[in-house]
């Protein structure tokens, strides 16, 4: 085994080691509930395909999803500020796979939106919960590595759900024909699997907010002494969001309508994806701690694009998976990396803001832009989709890059961040 491998295991395992019992914790949680995700992804849109949605209501659908997220990420913020998270988890997670239920079993278009807003609200509260609970349960030491053991957790769940989902959908339909039921079968596979994150967030130990946490009030001192940097964080993810909602929701129906996959062919395909993420994921924090944060989040953000411009262009079936494959590696290995930086940016009293605030930019282009990609491509097909998708990423890196290119200085083999006081530059 080259040296180099022998490294990075031994450095993983050095920082990993020192986890504590609440961030494990909720790790496991997680998995469960990234387990839903996953089979939502690549399962629902197909369902509601089989049910006779057309692109441009189904892109509606998700964007109802977006929407819920988007107006409950600030409140999300300013209730776990003040509770324990372990609450908020608790809650949410129950909340969450009831909404996910009536989406699965009702079947108006109005009906479905409305438990997509509600479902979409209670993942907010999952999702802006994670970075401050990290936060409050490591040190800097192995805060990088736990922020990307957390996404690569995502990951991890998606190669499990996605293979999972595909087979379960195919054993169905061969044993109980084909139809919406088999879909409907695995959706509530989810949903089951999605309930046993009660356990190990109820074994978690309810650990208040800091002091400084529980004085936080979003007022207009705050906007005003934190609202530059809190912006020049968010809106390079708005522009990501707003490319990712043209695009990403439709790649399984992308599959199916230009390459003419099966189902399993997509599960298998949406599995290995996950598993080369991971790759990218942990390597991010090796590659960071060499050429900093910044960078990497920008190099692999721009690396990915010659991969999407292959989709958008070529015919070739291996070509094309194998694109996806590296797109989908290098597009997420930033995505922990650049929730690490936002963190590390800001002071304790505004972790769960900053997150909300990174959260309420990308839902809140998510939104708009998943009623925009149905609507292209149900009306010119998915190239233009792809186009537009590239000049929204190359806006966000080159923000991204002018922004905090000298946020960071180097230091022997590693970058400190510099902190900004004030307003944030």
């Amino acid at each position: 085994m080259p040296r180099s491998i022998i490294d990075f295991v031994v450095d993983y395992y050095r920082h990993l080691r020192i986890i504590s019992r609440n961030a494990a914790l909720f790790l496991l949680g997680s998995f469960f509930i990234n387990m839903l995700f996953s089979v939502f992804y690549l399962i629902f849109n197909l369902y509601l395909r089989e049910l006779g949605f057309s692109e441009s209501v189904i892109g509606r659908i998700l964007s109802a999803t977006a929407i819920g997220s988007m107006v409950a990420a600030i409140p999300a913020a300013i209730l776990i500020s003040k509770y324990t998270i372990k609450r908020m988890l608790l809650a949410s997670t129950v909340v969450l796979a009831a909404s996910f239920y009536l989406m699965v079993t009702l079947t108006s278009t109005v009906s479905i939106m409305a438990a997509a807003f509600l479902m979409g609200a209670f993942m907010s509260f999952s999702r802006v919960a994670s970075a401050p609970l990290i936060m409050r349960n490591s040190t800097q030491k192995e805060r990088t590595y736990v922020f990307s053991l957390n996404f690569a957790n995502w990951m991890f769940a998606g190669i499990i759900g996605s293979f999972a989902g595909g087979y379960a959908q195919k054993w169905y339909s061969v044993t109980y024909g084909a139809g919406p039921g088999s879909y409907r079968f695995v959706l509530y596979c989810g949903i089951a699997i999605c309930l046993l994150a009660l356990i190990p967030y109820a074994m978690m130990k309810a650990r208040p907010p800091a002091k400084e946490e529980r004085k936080f009030v979003l007022d207009r001192r705050l906007l005003k002494e934190k609202g530059g940097l809190l912006f020049k964080l968010s809106f390079p993810f708005f522009l990501v969001g707003a490319g990712a909602g043209l695009i990403i929701p439709f790649l399984n129906l992308y599959f199916r309508d230009v390459f003419d996959m099966s189902t399993e062919t997509i599960g298998t395909y949406y599995a290995i994806v996950q598993a080369t993420m991971i790759i990218g994921v942990m390597a991010g924090p090796v590659l960071s701690k060499r050429f900093g944060m910044v960078r990497t989040l920008v190099v692999s953000e721009l690396a990915s694009i010659p991969f999407m411009l292959i989709m958008a262009f070529s015919g070739n079936t291996q070509l094309v998976v194998i694109s996806f494959l590296c797109r989908g590696a290098l597009m997420n290995m930033g995505q922990p990396i650049g929730t690490n930086f936002t963190m590390e940016m800001v002071s304790e009293d505004v972790h769960a803001l900053a997150n909300s605030f990174g959260m309420l930019a990308w839902t809140s282009s998510w939104a708009v832009s998943t009623q925009l990609g149905g609507w292209v491509i149900e009306g010119y097909g998915y190239t233009p989709s792809f186009i537009i998708t590239i000049c929204f990423y190359l806006a966000s890196a080159a923000l991204y890059y002018h922004y905090f290119a000298n946020s960071e200085l180097k230091e022997g083999h590693s970058y400190r961040i510099i902190t900004p006081s004030g307003d944030g530059f």
